[in-house]
């Protein structure tokens, strides 16, 4: 209650949680998602609180929620503490994908199995495997975007809608591949390069 009634973010955490509705297993009996929903809020206020250089942004549910929904309270509270200081710190700008990177895929996926696959393969990896992802989703679709009239607000509405039916085990592999063939140090030395030149 404590953490509840001073904390900065509390009220804006509040109504993200309760917008979240779709985050939950159809079927789930109201009083059961009710409980989960107030876990949720404390979750997530324990993190920032235990981490005051952190900030709270729209999505941040959706990671919690997740990780709620598999492993529970506690452990919900240890995975996302950790996870909130090394794999959710990159700052991306405003891009089109910016809702793929900050909830994991969670917030744009209406299967909640492939949203469990992605986060088995995200936390096995680099913290930076959501953009080879993003890139590789983007690659799977070339033919789409450059059928799609050149303008950047039709290409932007395209990408920012993903299909449903995505072969997420092949675009898992080729992520992976992705990243070996372009790992990020090779590429922080490219932009350092090309920044140079300029």
């Amino acid at each position: 209650r404590d953490v509840r009634e001073n904390h900065k973010d509390y009220n804006q955490v509040v109504l993200d949680v309760r917008r979240s509705m779709k985050r939950f297993p159809k079927g789930m009996p109201t009083a059961e998602r009710v409980v989960l929903q107030e876990q949720l809020i404390d979750i997530i206020l324990e993190v920032l609180k235990r981490n005051p250089q952190l900030h709270y942004y729209q999505g941040y549910h959706d990671v919690a929620v997740t990780l709620l929904l598999v492993v529970g309270e506690r452990m919900s509270i240890a995975m996302l503490d950790t996870l909130s200081n090394f794999h959710l710190r990159s700052e991306v700008g405003t891009i089109f994908a910016l809702s793929w990177l900050i909830t994991w895929y969670g917030h744009v996926l209406s299967d909640f199995k492939h949203t469990l696959r992605l986060y088995d393969f995200f936390l096995a990896s680099h913290p930076l495997m959501p953009i080879y992802l993003a890139a590789t989703i983007v690659l799977h679709r070339e033919k789409e975007v450059k059928q799609t009239e050149c303008d950047m607000a039709m290409v932007h509405h395209l990408l920012s809608r993903i299909p449903q039916d995505l072969p997420y085990e092949l675009l898992i592999g080729q992520a992976q591949d992705l990243f070996e063939q372009y790992p990020p140090l090779l590429l922080a030395k490219r932009a350092a390069l090309q920044s140079r030149k300029r």
